[in-house]
């Protein structure tokens, strides 16, 4: 038996979120446990402190490096890139 493991590229729009710390917890959660089928993620409109959070919630190495998250200012810039073939 053939099984096709499809992997998806994920965008978030936080523009205007402010994205406390139990706020990026959720995020990340949902990103980790989905993992195995997540290509790129791309964060838009995220502040500094909203980025800390992020990165304080992925609390090992392996998880930030496997994750392959980007942030961008533009929807337009995070969406060339998801679809590109750059990491």
């Amino acid at each position: 038996m053939r099984t096709t493991s499809k992997q998806y590229r994920v965008l978030y729009h936080l523009d205007g979120t402010d994205v406390i710390y139990e706020v990026a917890e959720y995020i990340v959660e949902s990103l980790i446990r989905t993992n195995q089928n997540i290509m790129k993620i791309a964060i838009v409109g995220a502040t500094r402190s909203g980025k800390n959070n992020i990165l304080k919630c992925l609390t090992n190495e392996t998880a930030r490096r496997s994750l392959g998250i980007k942030y961008f200012s533009s929807m337009d810039q995070a969406k060339d890139w998801l679809v590109s073939e750059r990491y």
